[in-house]
C-alpha cells in the first residue's frame, strides 16, 4: 500500500502545481469525521440532559487510559506516530512557500492558525467521545487495539446515538 501511495503521489505530483492543489483541495473531505464526532455528541447530549456516558471522576478522568494496552511505552510510540503524520504535513508545505503572497509574515501565521486548528478539533473531539463513550466498558477490554479503535469508537457512537432515540438493540445493530 505504500508503494501504491507513493506512486499515486508522485503521479499527481507530475501533474503540476496548480492541477495538484485541484486533488489536495478534495483533502476538505477528512473533516466530516471529526463532525460527526462532535455534532452528534452534542445532540446526544441535549437529548440525554447533559450526562456522560463516561462520567468525569477526578484528573484521572483525563490522564489514565482505561485499556492497559494503551499505557505501554509501544502504545505511547503508536501515539506519537498518530502525532507526527498529523502536524507532518506542515514542513512539506515549505516547498511552496514562495507561492503564497508575502511569505515572511502569512506562512508562518498559517503554520500557527494551522496548529490551533488542529489541536482544537482533537481536543474536542476527545472530549466529544467522552459523550457517547464509557471508556471503562466500550475501550477496556483487551480485544480494543490502535488498529481498530476508531472503528469500535463510530460504531459506539451510532449504537448509543440509535438508543438515545428509543431504537431497540436489534434497530440499533442493523443501523449502525
Amino acid at each position: 500500500m505504500a508503494i501504491t501511495w507513493v506512486i499515486v503521489v508522485t503521479f499527481f505530483a507530475g501533474q503540476g502545481f496548480n492541477q495538484l492543489l485541484k486533488y489536495l483541495s478534495l483533502g476538505g473531505f477528512s473533516i466530516i469525521l471529526p463532525i460527526a464526532f462532535v455534532a452528534v455528541p452534542v445532540v446526544v447530549l441535549i437529548v440525554n440532559h447533559g450526562h456522560l456516558a463516561r462520567p468525569i471522576t477526578g484528573i484521572n478522568s483525563f490522564i489514565k487510559s482505561p485499556n492497559i494496552q494503551f499505557t505501554n511505552p509501544i502504545a505511547l510510540m503508536s501515539f506519537i506516530v498518530y502525532a507526527i503524520f498529523t502536524y507532518g504535513g506542515m514542513e512539506t508545505t515549505g516547498g511552496i512557500v514562495n507561492q503564497v503572497n508575502n511569505p515572511k509574515k502569512n506562512y508562518p501565521r498559517g503554520i500557527i492558525i494551522a496548529a490551533i486548528i488542529m489541536t482544537l478539533t482533537y481536543s474536542f473531539s476527545i472530549f466529544f467521545v467522552g459523550v457517547t463513550t464509557n471508556c471503562n466498558k466500550v475501550l477496556g477490554n483487551e480485544k480494543v487495539n490502535l488498529g481498530n479503535i476508531t472503528y469500535v469508537l463510530v460504531n459506539n457512537l451510532g449504537f448509543v446515538t440509535a438508543k438515545t432515540f428509543g431504537l431497540s438493540n436489534g434497530i440499533a445493530i442493523f443501523i449502525w
